[in-house]
């Protein structure tokens, strides 16, 4: 059960940073004047800097024996990239959305995990998981209309 107490801390403390998210979003970024796709070019400018970084380290550390194996490199790019991109996308929500329904509607990554894990993984659910999925669903659509 230590799990559940771990996870009940993590959205403890994603509550308060999305909030502080927003605040920033809302006061801070309103009053920059700079196109909209200038914040996306940011982005994408982070990601070749990380790209970057990330192959200048592995070729320092594979030199010297330091790297497992490649497939955890590729891994670990991969989660960067991809936390970095939904990092932005949600943050430029937050700029113009309202806090609750952003974050709800990201949270329902829950429901992509559990549709991408029943593809690559082999997961299966019972009734009363699926039903879950089906509420939390179900839940946004509400929210959102």
């Amino acid at each position: 059960m230590e799990w559940l107490l771990l996870a009940l801390i993590s959205m403890v403390f994603f509550s308060f940073s999305n909030l502080l998210i927003k605040i920033f979003s809302s006061s801070y970024l309103s009053k920059v004047s700079v196109p909209q796709n200038i914040n996306m070019n940011i982005v994408i400018v982070i990601l070749l800097a990380l790209v970057v970084l990330v192959g200048v380290s592995y070729k320092f550390l594979d030199e010297r024996n330091l790297i497992p194996s490649k497939q955890i490199v590729l891994l670990l790019l991969g989660i960067a990239v991809l936390s970095l991109l939904g990092f932005a996308a949600f943050f430029l929500a937050m700029k113009d959305g309202k806090a609750a329904v952003v974050t709800a509607i990201a949270s329902l990554s829950t429901v992509g995990v559990a549709l991408l894990s029943i593809i690559f993984l082999g997961t299966k659910f019972n009734i009363k998981e699926i039903v879950a999925i089906g509420f939390a669903i179900l839940s946004i659509v509400l929210l959102v209309i």
